[in-house]
């Protein structure tokens, strides 16, 4: 399987601000929040990257910044409202697209009509400086009111040599900024680059210039080991757990798509030996078995995707309740104490017990798991069980983790010639004054830790809300296919659970009969295959069922345009 998921985050980090920001406040400001796992990700090199972006465009923004400012102080107020008026006229088209596309940062489009406009534009603002020189004294004079201070004819010469050294220095700036990044894609980031091409972290020059805390929390991150609560057991790497905050407890598994639970009474079958005892685990490992079977069925999914179908136990805590209940000693199975950060691990005694008897606000899950389009569409399914007395109970919860967006796979289709930075450059200096508030913005803006008063204790600092692969996640599908696969394997992993659960009913002398009908009903609620992500079904004695319908595909497609 290509694996492109790194090599894209680690580009997007240097072309998409809001991205790297984003993965920085989310990893690297709190020393007490881990970095969930996410499908062939490089969470090091890609937060490496995301360091090394924003702080060159730290020192872009502050060079910018300078000149443009000595720029206003010397240059004739004419040619810099001329200059304004171009950049506000060029950023219309910018702006257009970033109201379409509501991820804030846009890049401007390939192909002829950008070259067109670049031409245009260009020629425009070289009429208008050589028109400004050619007005200077030394024959013409100076018109009354032209410049925003008194100027001797004289110093009209170097007046204009210096706005133009400034014009220069700044396209420099913006020159090197676009070669930097075109230079990073072209040697690590295109395809089959990747590979050996990032240095060792602490070989990175650029660090030295950014902020202590946030290479800091790489480091932590790139030594990054499971850690789990004393006494550690037999030296088994124990359960992962994941402690989230807000309300999406599958951080890393990307959308909830169509969950549904049923709880049904037993009733035992008169007149039938039980073979088996029917209990939690004894349902936990009826439902692996089956689901695990899959793998032997390759041909049923395209790539013979399902021998890797993956099975993996996972702990999910709640942040906000695990500091609720920082008194009780269960806390101490999953936070060490305040100041550290959660265990990323559970001994799998204490997940034998959390097994059988979960608590509120921290479960015991089976994740089944089918990496799909080269990594780039993972479908995930949570599986929760349980068996008391007299009655049972099975959640489904699948979660989608999309495709990484369009625009960040746009890197492999880009030409590799160093004309586009150049031209990306001349661009950037058209529209800079237009551009200046959100640079300042950018520049005066620091990224810190959640405010927490002393002796209180800010559950946020605790739990995750996105992987890096979900910050890169796009809203949807990108074709039929993929659509399609979600189906399949949803329903072809549903199919085995359902038979699963149903067997060992009857295997433990119980009617599977109640399951099976509610089963079938939630089944048969769901048949068709639509471009929706949501939706939930929960079924169960005496409940109604309700879906969600999904949109047409026309209407999918509509959006999708």
């Amino acid at each position: 399987m290509r694996d492109d998921t790194t090599r894209y985050l680690c580009a997007a980090a240097h072309e998409d601000s809001t991205f790297a920001n984003q993965a920085i406040r989310e990893f690297l400001v709190e020393d007490t929040r881990p970095v969930p796992p996410a499908p062939g990700v490089d969470a090091p090199a890609v937060l490496g990257e995301a360091i090394a972006a924003r702080t060159r465009r730290k020192l872009r923004d502050s060079a910018l910044l300078a000149l443009f400012l000595a720029f206003a102080v010397l240059a004739p107020l004419d040619l810099l409202l001329y200059w304004v008026v171009l950049a506000v006229l060029f950023s219309i088209g910018a702006i257009t697209r970033a109201r379409k596309d509501a991820e804030l940062r846009t890049e401007i489009s390939n192909g002829g009509p950008a070259v067109l406009a670049t031409i245009v534009i260009s020629a425009v603002f070289l009429y208008l400086l050589y028109d400004y020189l050619a007005s200077s004294p030394g024959g013409a004079g100076v018109p009354p009111g032209y410049y925003p201070y008194p100027v001797e004819p004289d110093s009209a010469l170097p007046v204009a040599l210096g706005t133009s050294a400034l014009v220069a220095a700044m396209l420099v700036v913006l020159l090197w900024d676009r070669l930097v990044v075109w230079r990073h894609l072209r040697d690590r980031f295109w395809p089959n680059h990747l590979g050996g091409a990032v240095p060792p972290l602490p070989d990175r020059s650029v660090f030295r210039l950014s902020p202590e805390r946030f290479t800091n929390q790489l480091w932590r991150h790139h030594n990054n080991a499971p850690t789990m609560a004393p006494p550690t057991g037999n030296g088994s790497a124990g359960v992962p757990m994941t402690v989230y905050r807000g309300f999406e407890p599958f951080v890393g598994a990307g959308l909830r798509h169509e969950p549904w639970s049923i709880a049904v009474p037993l009733e035992r079958i008169p007149d039938v030996e039980p073979t088996i005892s029917l209990g939690t685990d004894t349902l936990y490992a009826a439902i692996q078995r089956e689901v695990g079977s899959l793998r032997e069925a390759s041909t049923l999914a395209p790539g013979r995707r399902l021998r890797a179908l993956a099975l993996v136990e996972q702990v999910v805590v709640a942040a906000d309740e695990l500091v609720d209940h920082l008194h009780e000693p269960e806390s101490s199975l999953f936070l060490a104490h305040p100041g550290a950060a959660p265990y990323t691990a559970l001994s799998a005694a204490r997940v034998g017990s959390l097994r059988m008897e979960p608590l509120e606000w921290a479960r015991y899950y089976h994740c089944y798991q089918v990496e799909t389009w080269d990594r780039d569409l993972v479908v995930s399914v949570f599986v929760h069980v349980a068996v008391g007395a007299g009655a049972l109970y099975v959640e489904w919860t699948p979660c989608l983790l999309l495709p990484i967006r369009k625009r960040y796979q746009d890197i492999d289709r880009r030409s590799r010639s160093p004309l586009r930075a150049v031209g990306q450059a001349v661009l950037d200096v058209l529209r800079l004054p237009a551009t200046v508030p959100e640079r300042l913005v950018h520049l005066l803006t620091f990224i810190r830790p959640l405010p927490h008063a002393p002796g209180a204790v800010n559950p946020d600092r605790y739990g995750t809300a996105k992987s890096l692969r979900e910050l890169a996640a796009d809203r949807n599908v990108h074709n039929y296919f993929q659509l399609a696969d979600v189906d399949r394997y949803l329903k072809t992993m549903e199919s085995r659970l359902i038979l699963a659960v149903g067997r060992t009913m009857r295997e433990a002398g119980y009617s599977p009969a109640s399951f099976e009908e509610q089963a079938a009903t939630v089944v048969n609620n769901n048949v068709q295959i639509a471009g929706s992500v949501g939706g939930s079904v929960v079924a169960g004695t005496g409940n109604r069922i309700r879906t969600t319908p999904a949109p047409r595909a026309t209407e999918q497609a509509g959006k999708a345009r």
